[in-house]
């Protein structure tokens, strides 16, 4: 009985150090038309940093957007994609 509670304690050790060292995650969502959120594009990476993010929509918006009309984006940060529509963020930034 000792020795499952020594294993189980050393499983949370073990988990819980894995988890402080996760590095966070960005998801690029870009809205070509700020009118319309539903049709947006994802990116189909995800990047390790916010800036990283921001430089991938600023590809997207020279693709669907070259005039700089009315366009939205959010970047959301360590986000489940593994449901459907909305998807769950910890966190979306501009």
């Amino acid at each position: 009985m000792k020795n499952i509670l020594i294993i189980i304690g050393v499983l949370i050790t073990i988990l819980g150090i894995a988890t402080l060292f996760k590095s966070d995650q960005y998801v690029g969502f870009y809205y070509p038309d700020a009118n319309d959120l539903l049709n947006d594009i994802q990116s189909q990476q995800t990047f390790d940093s916010l800036d990283l993010c921001r430089d991938w929509i600023d590809e997207q918006v020279s693709i669907y957007n070259p005039d700089d009309s009315e366009y939205d984006y959010e970047c959301g940060k360590n986000c489940d994609l593994s449901g459907g529509k909305p998807y769950i963020c910890e966190e979306t930034s501009e």
